[in-house]
């Protein structure tokens, strides 16, 4: 379990981008030592497919890191990347050059448009938008080849409870502020939930865990720019409109009344291959059986 401290007055007096781009980047680097290790499992499962070249697509919308991962290990591979940012894909571009195929769209609208069987890998690190893990499952199982690989990195129902209670608590004090009402992302409750969601998907379970990251701060200034930053609160960031200057002190009057100092960030990750349709008739008949 990784512990940092974000120090806000180590980078109050830079400008606004180059605050962005700390508190983004903290965020990422720290979570991406989890992601590596997906990815060292994935790297030597796929190591065996010789010269078979593979057809890998990352959603994860944290830039190139994990396919540039996957190209040092040296894995064979026609590599997608498909953000919705142009910043983030222009970054990318940068650091992975033009071997790698870049799309600008989500990942919804991404899966909902895929031809079937048309991958042999899927990975995503960050959240499925609107979409449920279920729909998201089902998506990823139509385009995905026999014997693929489907990589997942998801935060749990109950991650981050600190920053939950203290938006509540905001709320409550400034209805009047907010601008649009956004019904929570569907996080899963378990690894079971997520293990038994794949299951039920047509994959079985390569390698399946749960994990927790502690975030600390030295203020509730850190606390709240990091939020608007990283933008990883399922939305609240948007609802409450933490942009606003009143609302923004609020939140930062609550979080030190409060003196919330560490937020936890609960995950599940895992790696599942897709089952041959022949093989997973088999499965299902003899359960039902």
């Amino acid at each position: 379990m990784g512990i940092i401290k974000l120090l806000y007055n180590q980078v109050a007096k830079k400008d606004t981008q180059s605050v962005n781009n700390r508190y983004g980047s903290v965020f990422i680097k720290n979570m991406y030592r989890h992601h590596e290790k997906l990815i060292e499992q994935l790297a030597s499962d796929l190591a065996n497919k010789g010269e078979f070249r593979l057809k890998i697509i990352d959603l994860s919308e944290v830039g190139g890191e994990l396919i540039s991962s996957l190209i040092r290990k040296n894995i064979n591979a026609e590599y997608t990347l498909v953000d919705p940012c142009k910043a983030n894909l222009d970054l990318a571009k940068a650091q992975l050059g033009e071997s790698v195929t870049y799309i600008q769209e989500g990942c919804r609208e991404f899966l909902s448009t895929a031809q079937n069987e048309s991958y042999d890998v899927i990975i995503c690190t960050g959240r499925f938008e609107s979409m449920t893990l279920g729909v998201f499952i089902r998506e990823s199982t139509r385009i995905i080849k026999p014997n693929g690989k489907l990589v997942v990195f998801i935060g749990l129902k109950d991650s981050m409870p600190e920053l939950k209670r203290l938006c509540y608590k905001v709320i409550v004090q400034h209805p009047e502020k907010i601008t649009k009402f956004i019904l929570p992302i569907s996080y899963p409750f378990s690894r079971r939930e997520v293990e038994k969601t794949c299951i039920k998907g047509g994959f079985k379970t390569v390698v399946c865990g749960q994990g927790k990251h502690v975030f600390g701060f030295a203020s509730g200034k850190g606390l709240v720019r990091w939020l608007l930053n990283v933008r990883i609160l399922e939305g609240y960031e948007d609802m409450l409109n933490l942009k606003n200057k009143h609302v923004r002190e609020s939140f930062i009057k609550v979080v030190e009344e409060e003196q919330v100092e560490w937020i936890t960030h609960k995950f599940v990750y895992g790696i599942w291959e897709k089952i041959k349709e022949e093989k997973n008739k088999k499965l299902k008949s003899k359960k039902n059986n």
